[in-house]
């Protein structure tokens, strides 16, 4: 259970990290395009 539960918050973790990542990389490129 406890491996289990470590798999899965992981995974979504990740997915959130990429997220993040893909949010990060349009702003940088919305910054860049004003300068």
């Amino acid at each position: 259970m406890g491996v289990d539960d470590a798999k899965s918050s992981s995974c979504t973790s990740l997915a959130e990290v990429r997220k993040y990542d893909s949010l990060q990389s349009k702003f940088s490129q919305v910054n860049e395009s004003r300068s």
